[in-house]
């Protein structure tokens, strides 16, 4: 990446006036900038054969007032240069809430590199409400303006602007956006202008930024203007961090901090934690046998989590303020916030310290408190041996435990008195989501197998089961299940009567068995031996081994948890041979690095063969010069996937 100083930049963007104020930009134009100048810029497609569109101008405006108003206006030009980018370009949406927000569209118009205008507005435009998702609605005030653009094909340009104003802020004085210097794709200019108020404790991050901006005060206000130019497309990469030192990023936020962004949401939900005589009522029909306080909050969480169904007014500030604990009992449905409103009230009515705390799925930024990075609620429960995260939308999530994507995730609870503050969720090592299958039998001497299947799973390896298993199969289904397991062990295999859990009850233990059969579980030799297609997986990845050996300039950091897994999975084997029949053994196998741990054993004790493989992955971030490490590691896991096993009868 190359970054041009202003100056200079300013003559290659065709500055019409020099300020040191943002320009205001209306569907007049931006007079900051001469189109003919940005769409001289254009490329020659031969010299980008990997590129489908390469972008001309990335462009930000953004203004924000100490009260959290303000407005952001964007502007691209994007040059089409494959078949395969014109719907892309030809087809525009933009989403604003009307409560708070105006959208304006600048123009929105298709040229030529010379500056012929092919057309001058959108042939089609269409504003309408986004309709709520069928599976857990969400009934918001947002408004959708589609467009579709005439004539756009390879080598023309789609040059368009739009203005967000933010009217009424859900939260005074807080403000939250960002913006990718080179967010990928090949860019000839890049700008943002970033207009705030001085002294008013507004903060800017910048991440990965390797030039200044220039700064400018007047009147009262901070003006900060990036500019670049000429950066080159950076090739997407697998199994990249949330930072990889590559991609350019600026985050800005207001003068809030965090223990304010909690005391307003207290505010906002005081008087929604008293137990009503609805709620006593219904405490005491879900827990008045409950053997203890402890066995009573399972029943809240899981009524809860479970019959309550999930739908999301978020109108007004009811997309930040809980409902009643009454309302929600009286249409037992309920968004996130609800539902912790009302588990937080019961569980406070059980004895328990409880709090509502605000959090994500997406990585948050510490340094920039804002309101707009939280878009969760779940619930904290002092327990005896510390607090418990209660997700409270997560239906299969057993008591105490949170969604893999909380896990390591920062919340901000809200104490019922004083500051508010920041915690990390757990994130539990890669041994507590364990997913084992065990395969024991005998073989007879026609190579007949019969025996039994079991598997199990532990924390984030549980849910494949618990979602299968989450509702009573009918017969039907339950053999079509059997024989597809069956069929996966062994060619020709037939599974018995499946022995399973009930997925949603969160205290079962996940896990099935069966009986299994194999009428002709091996094949015979010329020489009269036995080859025994091995029924347990391996778990060496050949694919991923070949891509990162043709693959051998790495940018980007590994995460290493994303390409191992960050779980265990074992695969257990334990077959009575008949008597004087011997198998020939691979040797072990023990393969350990960063990025995890495989081990095997193959051994035969008497007439009983037994096979184990464990692999368990590994976490953090592993720098880009780890790929060798990376393949010799791949290598070693996958030089022990032995598929087949020659058996030898008794002479």
């Amino acid at each position: 990446m190359r970054a041009v100083a202003t100056g200079l930049f300013a003559l290659l963007l065709g500055i019409a006036t020099a300020s040191a104020q943002a320009p205001v930009i209306t569907p007049a134009g931006d007079p900051s900038v001469l189109d003919d100048s940005l769409y001289a810029l254009a490329v020659d497609p031969a010299d980008h054969p990997e590129e489908a569109h390469v972008l001309l101008l990335d462009d930000g405006v953004v203004r924000y007032e100490i009260d959290g108003t303000g407005s952001q206006t964007y502007r691209m030009i994007g040059q089409v240069l494959k078949p395969e980018a014109v719907e892309t370009w030809a087809e525009h949406s933009f989403t604003w809430n009307p409560e708070r927000e105006r959208l304006r569209l600048n123009w929105a118009r298709v040229v030529r590199p010379d500056g012929t205008v092919i057309s001058a507005e959108p042939m089609h435009r269409q504003e309408s409400d986004i309709p709520a998702p069928e599976g857990a609605p969400v009934f918001s005030a947002r408004r959708r303006l589609r467009i579709s653009l005439a004539g756009v094909e390879p080598g023309t340009l789609v040059d368009y602007s739009y203005t967000t104003e933010l009217v009424d802020p859900v939260l005074e004085g807080d403000a939250f956006s960002s913006w990718f210097i080179n967010p990928g794709s090949t860019i000839r200019r890049s700008r943002l202008i970033l207009d705030l108020p001085a002294d008013a404790g507004f903060r800017v991050h910048e991440i990965d930024v390797g030039f200044e901006p220039r700064i400018d005060r007047v009147d009262g206000r901070v003006v900060r203007e990036w500019n670049a130019s000429d950066l080159a497309r950076i090739e997407p990469e697998p199994f990249t961090p949330d930072s990889t030192g590559l991609h350019q990023h600026i985050r800005y936020a207001g003068r809030l901090s965090w223990a304010d962004i909690g005391r307003w949401y207290r505010d906002l939900a005081a008087g929604r934690y008293e137990p009503t005589p609805a709620l006593r009522e219904r405490l005491e029909a879900l827990t008045g046998d409950a053997g203890s306080p402890e066995d009573a909050l399972r029943r809240v969480h899981r009524w809860i989590a479970q019959d309550l169904r999930y739908v999301s007014l978020s109108l007004g500030l009811g997309g930040y303020q809980p409902r009643t604990p009454d309302t929600v009992l009286e249409t037992l449905s309920g968004d996130c916030k609800d539902k912790a409103t009302l588990f937080i009230a019961m569980a406070r009515a059980l004895g328990f310290e409880a709090y509502p705390v605000l959090t994500t799925a997406a990585r948050v930024d510490t340094t920039l408190p804002s309101l707009r990075q939280f878009d969760h609620a779940i619930a904290r429960v002092e327990g005896p041996d510390g607090p418990l995260y209660v997700d409270l939308t997560a239906d299969l999530v057993p008591f105490g435990h949170l969604p893999g994507s909380l896990h390591g995730s920062t919340g901000l609870v809200v104490p019922e008195e004083g500051d508010p503050w920041l915690v990390t969720f757990p994130d539990p090592p890669a041994t507590a989501s364990r997913h084992r299958v065990r395969l024991t039998g005998a073989l007879d001497t026609t190579g007949a197998f019969r025996g039994t299947y079991h598997e199990e799973g532990s924390g984030l390896m549980q849910y494949g089961l618990r979602q299968t298993f989450a509702r009573t199969l009918t017969a039907q289904e339950r053999q079509n299940t059997a024989q597809a397991l069956a069929s996966g062990l062994f060619q020709g295999g037939r599974g018995g009567e499946i022995t399973a859990f009930d997925g949603r009850d969160l205290e079962a233990v996940p896990a099935l068995s069966m009986d299994v059969e194999a009428p002709g579980a091996t094949s015979r030799t010329p020489t009269g031996d036995h080859i025994l297609p091995l029924p347990i997986a391996s778990l060496g990845n050949e694919r991923l081994l070949r891509y990162f050996e043709e693959t051998e300039e790495r940018r980007a950091p590994f995460d290493v948890g994303a390409l191992s897994g960050d779980v265990e999975v074992v695969r257990e084997l334990e077959i009575e041979l008949p008597a004087g029949w011997t198998a020939d053994l691979p040797g072990d196998a023990s393969v350990s690095s960063r990025f995890g741990t495989y081990e095997s054993t193959y051994e035969q004790d008497g007439t009983t063969l037994r096979i184990r493989r464990r692999f368990v992955g590994g976490r953090g971030i592993a720098p880009p010069s780890a790929r060798s490490e990376l393949v010799e590691w791949l290598a070693g896991v996958v030089a022990d996937n032995h598929r087949y096993l020659s058996i030898h009868p008794a002479p």
